[in-house]
Parts: C-alpha cells; sequence; structure tokens
C-alpha cells in the first residue's frame, strides 16, 4: 500500500490521508476521514463556515454590511419622511407641525378669524334690525311682508358693498 498524501478538501468536505481512503497507514478496513471541519471540538462556527467556503463567507460578510448600511439609510429616510408628515406629535398642533397638521391649524385660526368678524357683522346687523324693529311692529298685520321687504333689502345693500369693495381691490392691485 502507497501512502500518497493528498492535500486538499474532498468532496464531502473531509480532509483524507490516502487514495484508498485508510489514514492511519495501517490497512485496516475503517475507511472515512478522521479529520473534518463538523468533528473539530472548539471550532467557532464562523471559522467553521470561513474554512469550508471562503468565497461565500467574504460575500456573505460584504453583503451583510450593504444590508445593513441600507436599513440604516432606509431608517432616517422613512423617519424624515415621517416627521415631515406628522411632526413632532401625532393629533396635536404643539412642538413641529407637520403636513397633517395644517388643516387642523387652518381651521383653527380661520375659525378664530371667522369668529371675530362673524360677531361684529352681527352685531352690526343686530343694531340695523334694531333700528327696523320699531316700523316692523307698528306695520300690524303686514309686518311679515315688510320684515321680509327689509331684510331683502339688507342682503342686496350687503352684497352690492362686497362687490364695491372687491372692485377696489381688484382695481388697486391691477390698474387697467
Amino acid at each position: 500500500m502507497t501512502h500518497t498524501a493528498r492535500h486538499g478538501d474532498d468532496d464531502d468536505g473531509t480532509w483524507a490521508g490516502n487514495e484508498d481512503g485508510d489514514t492511519d497507514g495501517g490497512g485496516g478496513g475503517g475507511g472515512g476521514a478522521w479529520l473534518s471541519w463538523g468533528n473539530l471540538p472548539g471550532v467557532p462556527p464562523v471559522l467553521r463556515d470561513f474554512a469550508e467556503a471562503p468565497a461565500g463567507f467574504i460575500v456573505g460578510v460584504l453583503l451583510n454590511v450593504f444590508v445593513d448600511g441600507t436599513e440604516t439609510v432606509l431608517t432616517a429616510v422613512l423617519d424624515a419622511a415621517l416627521f415631515v408628515y406628522e411632526g413632532d406629535t401625532v393629533g396635536t398642533t404643539e412642538g413641529m407641525l407637520g403636513i397633517a397638521d395644517i388643516p387642523r391649524v387652518a381651521a383653527t385660526t380661520l375659525g378664530g378669524a371667522g369668529d371675530a368678524a362673524g360677531s361684529t357683522l352681527l352685531d352690526g346687523l343686530s343694531g340695523l334690525f334694531g333700528t327696523i324693529e320699531p316700523a316692523v311692529s307698528a306695520a300690524g298685520p303686514a309686518a311679515p311682508l315688510l320684515a321680509a321687504f327689509l331684510v331683502a333689502v339688507v342682503i342686496v345693500a350687503i352684497a352690492y358693498l362686497a362687490r364695491f369693495a372687491w372692485t377696489l381691490i381688484v382695481d388697486s392691485i391691477n390698474p387697467l
């Protein structure tokens, strides 16, 4: 029996001593390899993976770094988009506002402005109707017709004044 030592890895991932599977040089019939990465005690799995397929291990390490970096960048982009949409907190207008808070803030602001303008308009109309009230109450049975006529006159006067104000504003912007 000749001992031709082969250096390398067999197809089954084991190290062999000679061609007939005899690794101890003695001719006994125990075939098979006596040294493999799977039966070495104390070899960490990372080292075992590297020894069995170094190219795959290196590609795996590079892909792991790439995927971790991609996850970090994607998380940062999504957090920024969420911050732009929601602001600091969801459902409140405290702190930094987001796009989702625009309707809420606009409604609050316009409601406050509308409340001030509306109460002023109602105070003016109640003063106007307060002066009309003695005439309507003195009309007797024709009071509903007189009241309807006077309300229509007030609505037409307000519409005319609003149109006049709009014309003045537009003419001041574009004097053509």
